[in-house]
């Protein structure tokens, strides 16, 4: 059983150095009354060592999801820390929304115009 609850969140800094923007989207209960919650979005910026930033983007929602994690190995790479940002907005909203429902692709968007 899956109940939706979304709320917007802070940004963290993982101990990694890790920048991540994520929206709180499904709260899950399993069968046995457990329950954890699944990310409706979520946007990573990392400094690489090469000096440019990585960012890397994933959605969860009610008809499935899809991303990835932050890697060298995508090739996600912008000279600075708001130009990867800006990039890893517009991935967001234009190439993972497929798997949202209406209503998760509203909320995405203003989450995204609002970091």
């Amino acid at each position: 059983m899956i109940q939706a609850s979304m709320f917007e969140c802070d940004p963290d800094v993982l101990e990694s150095g890790i920048e991540v923007y994520w929206l709180e989207g499904m709260q899950l209960y399993d069968e046995n009354g457990r329950n954890g919650h699944a990310n409706l979005a979520t946007i990573e910026l990392q400094h690489h060592i090469n000096g440019n930033w990585m960012w890397a983007t994933s959605v969860y929602g009610r008809k499935g999801g899809r991303g990835y994690g932050i890697s060298p190995k995508w090739g996600n790479f912008a000279l600075d820390h708001a130009i990867a940002k800006r990039n890893a907005i517009k991935e967001m909203v234009e190439c993972t929304m497929t798997v949202l429902t209406n209503d998760e692709q509203d909320h995405v968007r203003r989450w995204a115009q609002s970091i």
